[in-house]
């Protein structure tokens, strides 16, 4: 399961929330062109997998995307009521759904369009005004984010799949 998470590596962003949006965005991209990220996806998901091969993919998601939140509450751009945790597992669990959903009735053909609603719909529940208006949401920002990322691991002689997820500095 380890390969939906081995080898990208994402920039670190000035805004945590736009790193947010751009994890989610680079792992939509991923998934529709690479097929050892899909395959792992399909396998994580399957209701017998977690008891054969762990909840690792699943937990891997929900730390990367709390760590950012949490970055981000610490810098201010979460909204004072924000539970952190409880955030980060609806957006993974809000993520997974839309990914589910997408490949079963548009064949992932509509993911990062349907990614980028996602983000459009949860991050004003968690984010400051100020803050909100600066993100950059746009279904064409997952193809730079992803080649940022393969660049970025390549030179770090990191091996071709998704992984490190979140930023590394």
């Amino acid at each position: 399961m380890g390969e939906q998470f081995a080898g990208f590596v994402l920039a670190p962003r000035v805004s945590k929330l736009q790193e947010l949006v751009d994890m989610g965005l680079a792992l939509a991209y991923r998934m529709r062109r690479n097929p050892v990220v899909s395959a792992s996806a399909r396998l994580s998901l399957g209701q017998e997998m977690g008891a054969v091969f762990g909840t690792w993919t699943i937990r891997t998601w929900l730390d990367a995307t709390e760590r950012v939140l949490r970055e981000a509450q610490e810098q201010g751009e979460l909204l004072p009521q924000v539970d952190v945790a409880e955030s980060a597992w609806v957006f993974s669990a809000a993520w997974t759904g839309v990914q589910v959903y997408s490949h079963t009735l548009a064949g992932r053909e509509d993911l990062e369009e349907r990614v980028c609603a996602l983000f459009e719909h949860l991050l004003p529940s968690v984010a400051v005004p100020a803050v909100l208006g600066r993100l950059v949401i746009d279904p064409a920002r997952a193809a730079e984010v992803a080649l940022e990322g393969e660049r970025l691991a390549a030179e770090a002689g990191e091996p071709a799949g998704l992984g490190g997820v979140g930023a590394r500095a």
